[in-house]
């Protein structure tokens, strides 16, 4: 008997057992019919180089990326357009679309390649980018300083603040990325806070233009020309033709009553009336105060005034006043 109810019991385990493993058999075929099903679908809507495999050796590379050596000088841009002006080996924000693609095509450099894309409004291709040398130069500041612009330009001002310090805790004498900080700060109307990080960018690298630039724009903010108007004329002495120079500078020469030094100092800034509206009217205030209405009408007529500003709008209304 007692063999009899033993046999019995290794039955019902052999059973439960057996069904355990075709109810598993079916999940697996379950679970491998939805992937299968959604490789499709992502297939058919997102590009994708390769379905990662990791059973697969091929699909995994053990191969050691070389760290490249930090090399000082690439922290400016030098290429066909570095000497366009006193602040092109500097920035890439002064540059036309033509003169990006230009640039796109003689650059080696992937970061300053990233960068391009990001300026040119291509974000996808700028992050795409940074990820694929992310192990090649993930020690150094600039590479975190790209990422930072890129998320700046595409209006993630959080993460371009966190990379702008990841930058910093690499190198923290790093200039163009204490400016750029700096920049964010004023971005967010923090006008204090970004006067301090222009002015330290401007000690730790004292070659830099940007930072004394924008340092000298906070302070012209804020009617402080006894400071602002000197740094703009040094910085316009040495490029007339930099629109935020020459238009500090003529700025600087209207608070001081002298509309005609102003004047030439405009006119010879290649002003665009939709994107460079406060330059534009302080042209022509520059004009109506020389009693120059005929050219004011000149300049104006068939002109659509959508300001953005109101300040640039109250100029513009007084200026075609009589």
């Amino acid at each position: 008997m007692r063999n009899i109810v033993s046999l019995f019991f290794i039955a019902i385990i052999i059973v439960s057992c057996s069904s355990k493993t075709r109810k598993a058999k079916k999940s697996v075929n379950v679970v491998s019919e939805k992937t299968d099903k959604e490789d499709v679908f992502i297939s058919s809507k997102v590009e994708r180089s390769s379905v990662f495999n990791p059973y697969k050796i091929n699909s995994v590379s053990f191969k050691k990326i070389k760290i490249r050596k930090i090399n000082k000088e690439l922290d400016f841009y030098n290429n066909s357009f570095s000497k366009k002006n006193l602040l092109s080996h500097e920035t890439l924000n002064l540059f036309t679309r033509s003169e990006l693609s230009k640039l796109k095509l003689e650059t080696k450099d992937p970061i300053s390649l990233s960068m391009i894309f990001c300026y040119q409004k291509k974000y996808k291709d700028g992050f795409d980018l940074l990820d694929k040398i992310f192990f090649k130069y993930k020690k150094e500041s600039r590479y975190w300083n790209s990422l930072a612009v890129c998320y700046f330009l595409s209006g993630k001002y959080r993460k371009a603040d966190l990379y702008l310090n990841k930058s910093l805790s690499i190198d923290n004498k790093f200039a163009p990325s204490i400016n750029n900080l700096g920049v964010l700060y004023n971005k967010r109307k923090l006008y204090k806070s970004a006067f301090d990080f222009f002015n330290k960018s401007s000690k730790v690298n004292s070659f830099s233009v940007t930072p004394i630039l924008n340092k000298a724009q906070i302070l012209l903010r804020f009617n402080l020309l006894e400071k602002a108007c000197p740094i703009f004329r040094s910085l316009y002495a040495e490029d007339p033709f930099n629109k935020d120079i020459g238009h500090g500078y003529g700025t600087c020469l209207l608070f001081k009553d002298k509309p005609k030094d102003a004047y030439i100092v405009y006119k010879n800034l290649k002003i665009n009336f939709h994107k460079d509206e406060i330059p534009f009217v302080h042209y022509l205030l520059s004009l109506k105060l020389m009693g120059q209405n005929a050219e004011i009408k000149q300049l104006i007529s068939g002109a659509k005034a959508n300001f953005k500003t109101k300040y640039a709008r109250r100029m513009f209304d007084f200026v075609r006043s009589k």
